[in-house]
């Protein structure tokens, strides 16, 4: 019988989000299943409580949050032997998207129930783990005025708002790439690692990229005129950025970046760390419903 751990992010979510999980929690009870609610009390509450525990009675993991909650989850588990099922809660849902999740709430519970997974790759990112997108550059900057828009309680249109200020301020970086062994130096404005193609709250920064191919994909946008980075930003919103002349693709099993100063780089939206950072691609190294 499978027993079900539910780890919701209630920062997350909205109350009709609250409704959502009830429906979810009344569904698995009529079933029979066992399950366990666990809600995060601060940020990173679920690394500190997990982390240690050295046998998971749970064959499920329900994570009911955004994509930085599915971060901190897929980090923690992603190396036990469990399914990860996604709730989507949060304001972004970047990952989800690439999954193929579904928003309706009941379609959604079905497929937990029914057991409908599939499994994907992961990329190892130094000493983390994504499913989604690392990067540097612009998009790590973007990250943290967000960071200081969310005090001021401007959420949605936040990583929006903010990239429209840092387009204003960022400077080109020089930038030295391993690519699969291959070595080049390139300016850039962004550098990011894709596995799933979203990013920034719904833009399409990688439409060819798959979660179960076995590779990921550099996206790095060159170095480029404010004005026309500010068309090229637009585009990227539907993924109509590709064959541009300052969109350099590369696909690769592993890719490592440096810059000439420590740079902050995310994962997830969430920031992690500094440069230099090595990725490598992990495959089919997770079970997950969406």
């Amino acid at each position: 019988m499978r027993n079900f751990l539910i780890l919701h992010n209630p920062v997350a979510g909205r109350r009709k989000d609250i409704r959502r999980l009830n429906r979810l929690l009344d569904r698995l009870t009529a079933e029979g299943f066992e399950w366990t609610l666990d809600e995060s009390l601060y940020h990173h509450y679920f690394t500190e409580k997990y982390q240690a525990m050295p046998h998971l009675p749970y064959s499920d993991i329900i994570v009911c949050g955004g994509d930085g909650t599915i971060h901190e989850i897929v980090n923690l588990f992603w190396q036990r032997d469990v399914t990860i099922s996604i709730f989507p809660v949060g304001s972004g849902n970047d990952f989800y998207l690439k999954a193929g999740g579904v928003f309706n709430v009941d379609e959604l519970i079905e497929r937990i129930i029914g057991d409908h997974g599939r499994m994907i790759d992961v990329a190892k990112l130094n000493e983390h783990i994504f499913i989604n997108n690392a990067g540097i550059g612009l998009d790590a900057e973007t990250l943290k005025i967000s960071e200081k828009l969310r005090k001021y309680k401007i959420k949605r249109a936040g990583y929006k708002l903010a990239a429209a200020m840092e387009i204003m301020l960022f400077k080109p970086v020089h930038g030295y790439f391993i690519v699969d062994g291959v070595e080049f130096n390139q300016e850039f404005m962004i550098a990011v690692v894709c596995n799933g193609s979203y990013f920034g709250g719904g833009m399409m920064i990688s439409p060819d990229s798959k979660l179960d191919d076995g590779l990921l994909e550099l996206i790095i946008l060159k170095r480029t005129r404010r004005l026309e980075l500010i068309g090229l930003f637009m585009r990227i919103f539907n993924g109509e950025h590709m064959g541009h002349k300052n969109v350099l693709i590369k696909q690769a099993k592993t890719i490592e970046m440096y810059t000439d100063e420590p740079m902050s780089y995310h994962a997830e939206g969430e920031l992690i760390g500094e440069t230099p950072i090595k990725i490598e691609v992990v495959p089919q190294a997770l079970r997950i419903i969406a």
